[in-house]
């Protein structure tokens, strides 16, 4: 996912890298910039990509020294760098006050690339203070003012960012259409991480609406774009998240191939966190396979180097899916004493749709004691969570639990409206996931034709020059032909 600080440096790197060394011909540097703007530019220029504090440092000091801006642009630029190097740095407030000052020489910047850059450090913000509607217009903004070439790598970025707040606004369709728009211009570029990046994100919509074959499709993509990188954590993140999609589809045999190959990278490259998901990951599914005893040896695993790495909130899977284990094999205390353990670490995290997963789990076990009243309970707790949190799975989950308890405790009446209300969700689902993937097929063919579009004009054009070129050559011929008769 394209995260807050890839956006930051990218803006950076695309119109100026601002970031120094800390050596004494630093401190030197910034003594001479800060007298001329245009010394500062070329400073910023020259310096490295690691150290935003001393990128803070020269501008801050700029700024003090010069008080009445002559040069708008370039001031405007200045202040702009110093809001991206504050939010590389994670200090919020001050980069809002530099967004302030670029803000206010806004209307008499002339060149709309750096407004485009300052509205993308404003979407940025927005962003951060999860105002997502407000991104999206700015983002517009900034996107309606920067050139349009299939070459623009950073309206190929603003594209994507684009998409991060349709997303976060549940609008799928709109995000896709994004995507479509970045896919195209990082084909353009060539650029690898950018997009198997955006196949990657790409994956995850087609998920969510339902459609596992699309998502199956560009993950694929995505691991066949990082392939030829050195990004292997990268590559193995990608191997997990198809694994989870060929989970989806019941193709457990391949999803466990995945999260062994993805294993296997984050064990080459020493990521040992990664290495608790992909143990955790390993053990459900061949829980799902049927494999307990394998689900078992995994698990163990990821118990054993997340409590090595002293890291419990790592745990709260390992004990959900220990706890599943053990409700199979019937041995149910062990598997009230592991969903327990699970919880306390999901309420900590505050992690709604674990907590809703864990309260659906807990009514499973005391479905099977036949405590009716508890696992009624359990399973009301689990779907209130799951609505809020739009876990789908477990909202379902959560209905056929109640329609179960229901028959059990043979109040008919509310096991019909339980049903009825899980139909009644789930065709809904199957409508709103059936539109999105409609429209997302509408905008892959108008992508197509517009593509195809700009192909045949191409052609036209060459046609066109072809025809005109051999009109010349024929008059010339007749002309010659003429002469000689």
């Amino acid at each position: 996912m394209l995260n807050l600080k890839m956006c930051v440096f990218i803006i950076l790197f695309v119109s100026q890298p601002i970031i120094a060394n800390t050596s004494g011909y630093a401190n030197d540097a910034i003594k001479r910039a800060i007298k001329s703007p245009t010394a500062l530019n070329v400073y910023l220029n020259k310096i490295a990509k690691n150290n935003a504090k001393q990128a803070i440092k020269a501008i801050t000091e700029f700024d003090l020294y010069n008080k009445n801006p002559s040069n708008i642009n370039l001031y405007a630029q200045l202040y702009n760098h110093a809001t991206t190097a504050y939010l590389l740095n994670g200090e919020k407030t001050l980069a809002q006050s530099y967004l302030n000052k670029s803000l206010a020489l806004i209307e008499q910047v002339t060149d709309d690339v750096i407004v485009s850059n300052i509205y993308f450090a404003q979407a940025l913000i927005s962003s951060e203070q999860a105002e997502f509607a407000q991104a999206i217009l700015i983002l517009n903004k900034a996107i309606g003012l920067y050139p349009k070439s299939a070459t623009n790598k950073q309206l190929g970025i603003a594209y994507q960012k684009l998409a991060d707040n349709y997303l976060s606004l549940n609008q799928h369709t709109k995000a896709l259409n994004a995507l479509f728009n970045s896919t195209y211009i990082f084909k353009a570029i060539k650029d690898p991480l950018l997009l198997a990046e955006v196949f990657g994100k790409k994956g995850s919509v087609y998920r969510t609406i339902g459609d596992f074959d699309k998502a199956l499709e560009n993950m694929l993509l995505s691991i066949k774009t990082l392939s030829n990188t050195n990004k292997t954590r990268k590559i193995a993140i990608t191997y997990n998240n198809t694994a989870i999609i060929y989970k989806d589809l019941g193709r457990y045999n391949d999803a466990i191939e995945m999260h062994k190959k993805s294993l296997k990278l984050k064990e080459s490259i020493g990521y040992e966190k990664g290495m608790v998901y992909s143990f955790n990951n390993l053990g459900e599914t061949y829980r799902l396979n049927g494999q307990l005893e394998q689900s078992i040896i995994f698990l163990d695993q990821a118990e054993k180097l997340a409590n090595e790495l002293n890291n419990r909130p790592l745990l709260g899977s390992t004990f959900l899916y220990k706890g599943r284990i053990a409700l199979q094999q019937q041995k149910y205390q062990q598997a009230i004493n592991y969903f327990d353990e699970a919880m306390s670490i999901y309420l900590k995290r505050n992690a709604q749709s674990r907590i809703a997963e864990g309260n659906v789990a807990f009514g499973e076990v005391y479905f099977t004691l036949k405590q009716y009243k508890k696992a009624l309970n359990y399973y009301k707790k689990g779907l209130n969570i799951s609505l809020l949190a739009k876990k789908n799975t477990v909202t379902f989950a959560a209905y056929q639990g109640l329609v179960k308890v229901y028959q059990a405790l043979e109040d008919y009446e509310n096991a019909f409206i339980s049903l009825e209300q899980y139909q009644a969700k789930r065709t809904k689902l199957f409508d709103e996931q059936s539109q999105k993937r409609l429209e997302s097929l509408i905008i892959e063919k108008q992508l197509y034709t517009t593509q195809q579009q700009l192909k045949f004009s191409q052609q036209d054009a060459k046609l066109n020059k072809f025809y005109s070129i051999s009109l010349i050559l024929r008059k010339r011929y007749l002309s010659f032909h003429y002469f000689l008769s």
